[in-house]
């Protein structure tokens, strides 16, 4: 993405396909200031697939299993929310 968005600054590119939190940081700066999401926002199942994911080897059941029980007490007790906001005006789960 750091490319696409050196050539969108740099007039190379008409438009970049990108979400919100890829793109948040770029559009705060000052290169990105002058660009903007524009048509209808693209759900991440219509294109890219549901929900989000964290790679780890399929011999890692153990850590995958703590990974999927920690996301779940953050969502349940309100952290992950005070998290986010604390860094995107939207969610990014």
């Amino acid at each position: 993405m750091d490319d696409a968005y050196q050539d969108i600054a740099a007039g190379r590119l008409d438009a970049v396909l990108a979400n919100e939190a890829t793109s948040y940081a770029f559009l705060h700066s000052d290169p990105g200031k002058a660009y903007k999401f524009v048509g209808e926002r693209l759900v991440n199942d219509k294109i890219f697939g549901v929900g989000v994911g964290i790679a780890l080897r399929k011999t890692d059941t153990d850590l995958r299993d703590k990974l999927n029980a920690a996301l779940k007490r953050i969502l349940a007790d309100g952290t992950y929310e005070a998290i986010n906001k604390k860094y995107f005006p939207f969610s990014i789960y």
